[in-house]
This record gives C-alpha cells, sequence and structure tokens, in this order.
C-alpha cells in the first residue's frame, strides 16, 4: 500500500476513535444531568419533607421543570445511559486498539525507512510522510 494511502487510513481511524471519545464524553455528560435531576427530585419528594412544605401545584410547576418527567422516569434514564456509556467504552477500547495498530504500521515503515538510509533517489510528493522504500502508485510504471 503507498504510503500517502496508509497514512490517509490512518488517519481515518483516529479520526472515527475522536468521534468515538466525543460520544463517551456527551454519554457521561448525560448521566451527570440525570444525577442532577434525579437529586432535584429526591430533594422535592420527600428526602427533605420537614425543610420543604410545597403544594401539589407547586410540585406540578417544578416537574414541568423537568419537562414532566418523574423520579421514576429519571431513574430508568439513568439505567438507560450507564448501558450506552458501558457500550460506548466497549467500543472507544476496540477503536482506540486498531488506532494503535495503524500507527503501529506507519511507525514501523517509518522506523525501516531510516534504517536503509538516506539514499532515496525518487521524491514523494507526500512530503509529510516519511520514505519507507515503496513504491506508490504515481511511481509505478505499470500501475
Amino acid at each position: 500500500m503507498p504510503d500517502g494511502v496508509l497514512f490517509k487510513a490512518y488517519q481515518s481511524k483516529q479520526a472515527d476513535c475522536d468521534c468515538v471519545a466525543h460520544h463517551v464524553a456527551l454519554t457521561l455528560a448525560e448521566i451527570e444531568s440525570t444525577e442532577q435531576r434525579k437529586d432535584y427530585l429526591s430533594a422535592i419528594y420527600g428526602q427533605h419533607e420537614g425543610e420543604l412544605s410545597v403544594t401539589k401545584a407547586q410540585l406540578d410547576i417544578l416537574e414541568e421543570l423537568l419537562d414532566g418527567r418523574g423520579l421514576s422516569d429519571i431513574e430508568d434514564d439513568g439505567g438507560y445511559h450507564c448501558t450506552v456509556y458501558a457500550d460506548e467504552l466497549v467500543a472507544l477500547t476496540i477503536a482506540e486498539g486498531q488506532t494503535n495498530q495503524m500507527k503501529g504500521v506507519v511507525d514501523s515503515r517509518a522506523s525501516w525507512t531510516q534504517h536503509v538510509g538516506d539514499h532515496d533517489e525518487s521524491s514523494d510528493d507526500d512530503s509529510k510522510l516519511p520514505f519507507t522504500g515503496l513504491l506508490s502508485s504515481n511511481d509505478d510504471p505499470d500501475f
């Protein structure tokens, strides 16, 4: 595989890994938001009954602040988000492993090139990439 294509494959894998990492971060933020809502509703509904004196109408207004969702709904959301988070952590682990494998291939080609020496006669259009000693498709006259 030409160096330029290999490097683009690595960049693609890195972008995929970054995307999964953002999903994980978003799900963690959703879990934290759900926990805050749960604490809010718990405070309203009884853990502090002596401290809070609210009427049914006031309770309805406070619940409307959470889109009409009750404590059991919020607890269900928390369970769902935790399950999604666990799945996304697995996906992130896989994506990181694949990215590291691609990086290893890119690095091994660069390392191999350094051992061969600097007597490179061809020019590589991808100046950011090290020459690996392999012909790219535009260097091969039979391609």
